[in-house]
């Protein structure tokens, strides 16, 4: 597990890699509300402080996940991981 730095939502925001027997699976904090949308679509959410790091942030996801995408707000995820993602 580790943090990864992104800016965007706000100055000090952050993701967290975590490896699962699924692959990597990245939790992405607020710079990623749905995975489908921001990530998916590189849409930014609509609040950011940096559009720039923002955007940086959704192709850093896109680029580094293997398919498990964890945005905090996404019901999604419980209908894609309905046992977890372990």
């Amino acid at each position: 597990m580790r943090t990864v730095h992104t800016g965007g939502h706000t100055p000090g925001h952050q993701m967290v890699y975590v490896d699962s027997p699924q692959g990597l699976a990245i939790i992405t904090g607020d710079d990623a509300y749905i995975a489908d949308l921001n990530v998916g679509a590189q849409v930014p959410s609509g609040y950011w402080v940096d559009l720039a790091d923002t955007m940086a942030g959704l192709r850093r996801i896109a680029a580094d996940s293997q398919g498990i995408v964890l945005p905090m707000h996404d019901r999604s995820v419980y209908e894609r991981y309905p046992q977890g993602v372990g």
